[in-house]
């Protein structure tokens, strides 16, 4: 067997009729290479990309809601009712409203929460977007999106006037008040940074008069990209009390569908790239068969039986196979690792929702499509290989 490792090396590498077979081979497994790396690559990319989209979805805006069919308040005395009822899970109560901001220049209309510091930390995960995680140093701190904080040109500890857009007139006089900027978060998501800001929530029930209310009860999952298992345990625990839940999905379905529909075609393109590849290879080891069908006669001459010429030829469709792999394999974990340590791709936040290419290096990938480039290999080798066991050898002889 060591001898037909040997023979198909030697046919790769040599040049005899064709002066061009062994650049035909390097220009395989070039192909080889970028078509395994492309697929890992862009693979890695668009996965990163969904995860990280993902996660901020979810992150800033808590995995469920609980919300009340009957008002759109809810007495806090129910929170530890229900508490009690699913005790898995962490449970906490916020007040959402919309308000106008100005700071004597300009006026912003945003999404306004009101939360527990606890909530802010383990519900809305803002650890993981904060600038300075000064969070509520007083009961009359802001917490605001940077794009926020550019839009009015503010900064850490400078004041906001804030007014009630439910309630503009208290006693016939405009009601607003005033709050310190404790702290400043990038999500590098438009929808989040343009529009939220985070205040105390007893802060909240005092300034949209919810004294003992809030809208509702948020909480976290372990998974929260398959979230419909926890939604299932909910609804039967919550069977015929008067709340419906609602998952971060739903609340930006539009975006999901087009993550979907953006991730489809750039996997269908890499899918054709690879097949051209594989079949460029494929017509490389026919042009080899048929260069050296004369050494595959004089071998055959000399007693190597038709199975032995066709290993030969399947063994050098699988030295093309497993260089071409590997090398592509090796190539794209380089781009990957750097591209995920120094983030040197930059791309638009405001349209991508992130100023760098994110990546998911998974190790599914790196088996999984070097594999299928390998096996189609083999499979394209197995033609040249069944043409040489059928066809009489012996006849290109004739003719030297």
């Amino acid at each position: 067997m060591n001898i037909l490792f040997r023979i198909s090396l030697r046919y790769l590498t040599s040049r005899s009729f064709f002066s061009f077979i062994s650049f035909s081979v390097i220009l395989s497994i070039l192909a080889l290479i970028i078509s395994v790396a492309s697929l890992i690559i862009i693979t890695s990319f668009s996965s990163g990309f969904s995860k990280l989209v993902n996660s901020k979805l979810s992150d800033l805006d808590g995995h469920l809601r609980i919300h009340s069919y009957i008002d759109k308040t809810i007495q806090i005395s129910e929170f530890n009712r229900v508490s009690n009822k699913i005790k898995d899970y962490s449970l906490a109560p916020f007040i959402e409203n919309n308000v106008i901001i100005n700071n004597n220049k300009k006026n912003v209309i945003f999404h306004l929460y009101g939360i527990s510091k606890y909530s802010l930390k383990e519900i809305f995960n803002l650890d993981k977007y904060s600038l300075n995680k000064n969070y509520f140093e007083n009961d009359n701190s802001i917490i605001v999106g940077k794009k926020i904080a550019n839009d009015l040109d503010i900064s850490l500890n400078d004041t906001l006037i804030m007014t009630n857009i439910n309630n503009l007139f208290l006693n016939g006089k405009i009601f607003a008040k005033k709050f310190i900027v404790s702290d400043i978060f990038e999500t590098h998501f438009p929808e989040y940074d343009k529009q939220l800001a985070f205040i105390k929530f007893k802060t909240a029930q005092e300034f949209f008069d919810m004294e003992n209310k809030c809208n509702g009860f948020i909480l976290n999952v372990k998974d929260p990209l398959h979230i419909n298992n926890d939604i299932d345990l909910l609804d039967r625990v919550l069977d015929n009390e008067p709340y419906y839940i609602i998952s971060w999905k739903e609340r930006h379905k539009l975006l999901l569908e087009w993550l979907l529909i953006y991730d489809a075609p750039i996997k269908i393109v890499m899918i054709f790239i690879s097949v051209i590849a594989i079949i460029n290879i494929g017509s490389s080891l026919w042009l080899i068969f048929i260069d050296k069908i004369k050494n595959y006669a004089i071998m055959k001459a000399y007693g190597l039986s038709n199975r032995k010429i066709s290993l030969i030829i399947l063994i050098q469709g699988l030295y093309i196979g497993i260089i071409g792999v590997v090398l592509g394999a090796l190539f794209s974990f380089i781009i990957l690792y750097f591209e995920n340590q120094y983030h040197f791709i930059k791309i638009p936040d405001d349209i991508y929702f992130t100023n760098y290419l994110p990546v998911s290096i998974e190790l599914y990938n790196f088996i999984f499509f070097p594999m299928i480039a390998l096996l189609a290999t083999l499979i394209l080798s197995i033609i040249p290989a069944y043409y040489s066991s059928k066809k009489d050898l012996f006849e290109k002889l004739k003719y030297e």
